[in-house]
């Protein structure tokens, strides 16, 4: 349906997301607190401003945007969960900050850690900068905070790879003014250090004269004139800031290691996002690595092509496992709930906790895009459950290995995993609609109701209280 005026009570996605609230607005677009009714959850929405809809650059733009930010999984970025540049107004969908902005603090005089902030904004850069990629707008407007008070950067509009094509008309500048290198204005190309100028701009302000001695002389290396006075990259900056008896986490070989890591996932809450560390960042880095190994190890299938945000279900984080009462489950096509510790079928927890790693690392390999490596990790998922388990992360692995199926063009073998996704009571309605893709990209009709069969027992993940109907 073509959307004529955005405005309170507007849904996006045929209805999925529900406008309720403007949060601000600029030349380019306008972002929305909206409810995802699918997930049931707050989420940020980035609509394209009317007049800019119809501008291809801009549309180029604003995808380049949303596939660049969603590509990125770190604790200090701003999660982006979905986008569509193909409709009558193009947005894109974020995780909901509900602590504002560093402007908006700055403007009511609301302190900030000083020491805290500059490892967030850092640890952001030195994300971005690993990636290859230059945000190129720093400033406090796109420093957003959750509800936990980490620093989050956000807005890639005017971002991009250092060896991409520059989208802007010859001899125009993208950034704002204030925070922008020197270099910038005398015609050199933005690179790591003008990211990192901007950046001890915004933490001169930010900050004050109350800061520690040692982050006010960073401060100021930061926005030195001259990019060879600056430090050399964000890591190296990040590591002035740690204390002289705190050394870098050394990376632990994959022979001393007892276990396979569960790899760091988007994070998709931004009312839970945990703080950063730098040795959880190593931990998350190794887990990744040993994903990779591990499929690599398996052997691979047919390539396939990622189907973008959303629409698997990632492994809860491990915050969420050590509460094994929380299990409220997890939309099919967004955040995974809590899993329980082990099935009322005398499986065992061993088994159960494989069977929720091998779900996490090949989650993490089909979201990357890894259709052909997040097979077999997921396949061996759900074979590590009882078939009479009712572990939500039995439920889960299914459904993440049929959807892997499906992005390989396997639609007829995912169909069964779906079927058997359906036993549980939870999600029925979004798994019913994956099923009935996967019937219709087979070529099946969609299975009717046996007449005079009583529907077989919904199973409840332990812990959960079983939904009426």
């Amino acid at each position: 349906m073509t959307i004529a005026t955005i405005d309170e009570g507007t849904r996006l996605r045929g209805g999925r997301y529900v406008l309720q609230e403007r949060l601000g607005s600029g030349g380019a677009a306008t972002v929305w607190l909206a409810e995802d009714s699918v997930l049931l959850r707050p989420v940020a929405v980035k609509v394209l401003s009317e007049a800019l809809a119809s501008d291809e650059q801009w549309l180029v733009r604003f995808s380049r945007e949303a596939r660049m930010a969603a590509g990125l999984s770190h604790p200090n970025l701003v999660s982006v969960y979905d986008f569509d540049a193909g409709g009558d107004r193009p947005f894109i969908v974020m995780a909901h900050m509900p602590g504002g902005s560093l402007w908006d603090r700055m403007q009511d005089g609301e302190p900030s850690d000083p020491e805290r902030l500059a490892r967030d904004l850092l640890g952001a850069l030195e994300a971005i900068h690993s990636n290859g990629i230059i945000h190129r707008d720093i400033k406090p407007g796109n420093v957003m905070f959750d509800a936990g008070g980490t620093a989050c950067l956000s807005d890639f509009g005017v971002a991009r790879p250092e060896d991409a094509t520059s989208l802007t008309q010859t001899g125009q500048i993208p950034g704002t003014a204030k925070f922008m290198a020197p270099e910038l204005w005398a015609g050199q190309p933005a690179d790591e250090r003008t990211d990192l100028y901007a950046a001890g701009v915004v933490l001169n302000d930010a900050v004050g004269h109350d800061a520690p001695p040692a982050l006010l002389a960073l401060i100021d290396r930061l926005r030195a004139d001259e990019p060879d006075d600056r430090p050399l990259s964000a890591g190296e900056a990040l590591n002035e800031l740690r204390p002289e008896a705190e050394t870098p986490v050394a990376p632990v070989p994959m022979s001393d290691r007892g276990g396979v890591e569960t790899p760091r996932t988007i994070v998709i809450q931004g009312e839970k996002r945990p703080n950063r560390r730098a040795a959880i960042a190593g931990v998350a880095l190794l887990a990744v690595v040993a994903a990779i190994a591990i499929a690599q190890a398996i052997g691979s299938g047919d390539d396939g092509d990622s189907s973008g945000p959303g629409g698997a279900e990632p492994a809860a984080s491990s915050q969420d496992q050590q509460k094994p009462d929380d299990n409220s489950g997890s939309g099919d096509s967004g955040s995974g709930g809590s899993g329980s510790g082990s099935s009322g079928s005398g499986e065992t927890v061993a088994a159960s906790a494989d069977g929720r790693a091998l779900n996490d690392q090949g989650y993490a390999l089909l979201q990357s895009g890894d259709v052909a490596g997040a097979l077999p990790i997921l396949e061996q998922a759900v074979n590590a459950f009882d078939e009479d388990s009712t572990d939500i992360y039995h439920a889960y692995a299914l459904f993440n290995y049929a959807d892997a199926l499906m992005q390989a063009g396997r639609p007829e073998e995912a169909i069964p995993y779906l079927e058997k996704r359906l036993e549980w009571d939870d999600q029925t309605e979004t798994v019913q609609a994956k099923l009935d893709e996967a019937r219709a990209a087979a070529g099946e009709e969609s299975a009717p109701p046996e007449e005079g069969k009583p529907p077989k027992p919904k199973k409840t993940p332990p812990g959960q209280a079983k939904k009426d109907g």
